[in-house]
């Protein structure tokens, strides 16, 4: 396989007994069974350049100016625009193949009999600070996604979550530029 720019593998990140399950985020565990989580996680840089590619640091920029904190129709539109421009925005070709491609490669090694995967995203704090402990968080999970095209869809959604009118408003009262907690998207498969 080609060298991954754009993502990174996780190997047996993760091994529970039957007594673990909600560590296993969920999984169904008949006794003696032990699960192992495998997938990929997309760097945080991808979601720069996926704003980069699409020109949306200006529309983001203009839609959070004068946010007002204290309103929270205010935080809900602007949460409600920011979001629609990720979702209606397209991931670069080249990126969309790579994260088609890796996800592929996981489909197969379970000989294709687990295609559903679970993705998450998490916050990266580029430039911590007192409070960066206070913006760190995983948001909860899409599960039982599968296809390459929803797969991509859900990257977006992932992305998406770092605009809810809470993430706004943390970031604002916290005084942390919004582009300085960027996600890391996982895809997981569970292998039983």
């Amino acid at each position: 396989m080609n060298k991954l720019r754009y993502v990174n593998w996780v190997e047996n990140e993760n091994r529970c007994e039957p007594s673990e399950v909600n560590v296993c985020k969920g999984a169904t565990v008949t006794e003696g069974e032990q699960l192992e989580i495998s997938g990929f996680s997309i760097e945080p840089r991808v979601y720069l350049e996926f704003l980069s590619s699409n020109g949306l640091f200006g529309e983001i920029r203009s839609l959070l100016a004068g946010a007002n904190t204290d309103s929270a129709n205010d935080l809900w539109g602007r949460s409600a625009a920011i979001r629609q421009l990720i979702m209606r925005s397209k991931v670069p070709e080249h990126i969309a193949q790579e994260i088609i491609d890796t996800y592929q490669g996981l489909v197969s090694r379970t000989n294709g009999a687990n295609s559903s995967v679970r993705m998450h995203s998490n916050v990266v704090i580029t430039s911590p600070g007192p409070e960066a402990d206070r913006l760190s968080e995983e948001h909860d999970p899409y599960l039982n996604i599968s296809g390459s095209e929803q797969l991509v869809q859900y990257v977006k959604r992932c992305w998406a979550l770092l605009w809810t009118p809470r993430a706004i408003y943390c970031r604002e009262q916290l005084g942390c530029h919004h582009l300085d907690v960027l996600p890391t998207v996982t895809v997981e498969t569970i292998i039983a």
